[in-house]
């Protein structure tokens, strides 16, 4: 996906994130484009439901130029609103200080519960994920293009009276893509424009998959699903 060019521009930066050498340089580089962001975009704000929400800006996986701008901001209102949260996912705790319990199949860090999102059985109010289902049988071995959906299907299962708030991508995993097609629920769906990020329809962003003009995504979809109390 994307164009050669950004092809190739990522596979440098990967061989020199992974060389270490010029670490010192890449972070203070990312801070300069992260202080450039907030005064580019001082001041404005972004609609998420009925509130205005800042764009967050973190040296971190360069939230200045990807999804996470509005992925973060969304997640921590989300976690300042809600209690007893469970996050699918090690997101959150890269840009904010989070408290809550987290399930990541993969990543080992303090406080990371490994285990895959289909096996979970533990209930709680509130669940949010940020850009993790899509990975979810898409980027594991032998390709399991139902496992999404069984994934889903399990969260809602443990959301006890509250939300299950998840982020996905447009236009990277196509099961992914045709839930976000057929879905009748509460969903926003958000394409990049500049810095920005606009709520759009399908329509809007039909063409603006992952890495289409800009790395990383070009839409996502903020979805919400509540469930009833047992």
């Amino acid at each position: 996906m994307g164009s050669i060019r950004q092809r190739l521009n990522k596979r440098v930066s990967d061989a020199v994130r992974s060389s270490k050498i010029f670490e010192p340089f890449l972070i203070a580089r990312r801070q300069r484009l992260v202080n450039q962001a907030r005064k580019e975009m001082e001041g404005k704000t972004f609609t998420y439901g009925n509130i205005s929400l800042p764009y967050f800006y973190h040296v971190y996986n360069s939230t200045y130029g990807s999804e996470r701008a509005i992925e973060i901001s969304i997640g921590k209102h989300f976690i300042e609103t809600h209690d007893d949260v469970l996050e699918i996912g090690n997101v959150l705790s890269h840009y904010i200080p989070v408290s809550h319990p987290i399930v990541d199949k993969y990543e080992r860090a303090p406080g990371v519960r490994n285990e895959d999102v289909v096996d979970i059985k533990d209930r709680h109010r509130n669940i949010i994920s940020i850009s993790t289902l899509e990975h979810v049988g898409w980027d594991e071995d032998g390709k399991d293009h139902t496992k999404f959906l069984m994934a889903l299907n399990n969260l809602k299962s443990l959301v006890d009276g509250g939300t299950l708030l998840f982020t996905v991508p447009w236009g990277y995993n196509p099961s992914v893509d045709e839930f976000i097609k057929s879905f009748p629920g509460k969903m926003t769906l958000y394409y990049r424009d500049g810095r920005e990020w606009k709520a759009g329809n399908l329509e809007d962003i039909k063409d603006k998959t992952v890495g289409s003009k800009y790395p990383n995504a070009n839409a996502v979809a903020v979805i919400e699903i509540q469930a009833p109390a047992t």
